[in-house]
């Protein structure tokens, strides 16, 4: 998600931030204690790719807990797909592509040769890509997301 589309959450976010800043005061014990399995999973997943990114483990597992806590806020409750595998593969480099393209690379021939693809399939990546992100953060005529 990007940053300037934490606005649409503006009063709900502000108030997650200052909770998450919180958070590096509650010892990593008490946080797997209380926060279950799932989510003490999740933190030490996160935290061992930050360490392997280079974060030093300290930094690492305080970045790792908001990350989870903010996944939590956005997503818990919600019965969700996450794809594995080519799948996941194809919709990350769907993504950054759409990225690319939105940052002002727009040259549609770079891009082919760029992510090994025809000129075709970037338009339809792109056409794709712009339905899936304005429809995840514009609502439909009736005020209900599409």
């Amino acid at each position: 998600m990007k940053e300037d589309n934490l606005d649409l959450f503006a009063p709900d976010h502000q108030e997650l931030g200052e909770l998450l800043d919180r958070l590096d005061n509650i010892p990593p014990a008490e946080v797997s204690k209380y926060w279950g399995q799932m989510l003490a999973g999740l933190i030490d997943l996160f935290c061992c790719e930050l360490k392997r990114q280079g974060e030093p483990e300290d930094k690492a597992l305080s970045k790792a807990g908001k990350l989870v806590a903010t996944l939590a806020h956005y997503y818990g409750g919600r019965s969700c797909y996450l794809p594995v595998g080519d799948r996941l593969k194809t919709a990350i480099r769907d993504n950054m592509l759409y990225h690319d393209y939105t940052r002002g690379n727009g040259d549609i021939s770079a891009l082919a040769k760029r992510y090994s693809l025809t000129d075709s399939r970037i338009y339809q990546i792109v056409k794709d890509q712009m339905v899936l992100h304005r429809n995840r953060h514009q609502l439909t005529l009736f005020g209900k997301e599409s």
